[in-house]
């Protein structure tokens, strides 16, 4: 099922939809800054292990977990008052913040529970904010490479595409039309007490 929306006003019935949808164990396909992404509610094992299916992918494959607010990380993530006041400062933006995971997420993924860390990412764009805020809970989510959706690298996914590809796995496509993705987020670790960039993306420190 796909929805259309308008990217800087997005229809709040398609949003209840989808936390409807996600408070059921679904998958909701939206567009961060970044990509394409496949979402589910973080305490949704049954979700979480639908997206592991779609990807192909080992249970040992770090997914990242979208969050309006940094109250919100705070219940699964591990943050010490600098990394507090350093993130406060970089968001919402194009960062993906590596943190030591609360005890709550690694009962449920599997990467989490292995090395203790788990992604944040605090999107700017407003759709995928609105639809974080009133889920009013943190986000599993995976990105939609071209190549899931059997597209060469130099193809840029569209909804109709993703619709056509995924319709049949996925419960909820929202789509505000064209998008202008930034590129990769940038990769900050705050584990052992330091800030290291491990990928420079274009999120700017």
């Amino acid at each position: 099922m796909i929805e259309y929306v308008i990217s800087q006003s997005p229809d709040d019935r398609v949003i209840q939809k989808a936390c409807d949808l996600l408070n059921k164990d679904g998958i909701v396909v939206i567009p961060t800054d970044t990509n394409w992404v496949m979402t589910a509610s973080f305490d949704s094992k049954k979700a979480i292990d639908r997206l592991y299916r779609i990807k192909g992918e080992s249970k040992h494959h770090h997914f990242s977990l979208l969050c309006s607010d940094l109250s919100m990380a705070s219940d699964v993530a591990i943050i010490n008052d600098s990394s507090f006041r350093f993130i406060k400062k970089h968001i919402p933006g194009s960062f993906t913040f590596i943190l030591e995971a609360q005890h709550r997420v690694t009962k449920l993924l599997q990467a989490s529970k292995t090395d203790k860390e788990i992604g944040l990412r605090f999107p700017p764009g407003v759709l995928a904010r609105k639809l974080i805020s009133s889920f009013e809970k943190p986000l599993v989510s995976t990105n939609i490479s071209p190549k899931l959706l059997g597209l060469s690298d130099d193809i840029l996914p569209y909804g109709y595409l993703i619709d056509e590809q995924l319709a049949h796995v996925v419960d909820l496509i929202i789509d505000p039309g064209e998008v202008d993705f930034l590129g990769q987020s940038t990769v900050v670790s705050m584990t052992n007490d330091s800030i290291e960039v491990i990928r420079q993306g274009v999120g700017i420190l």
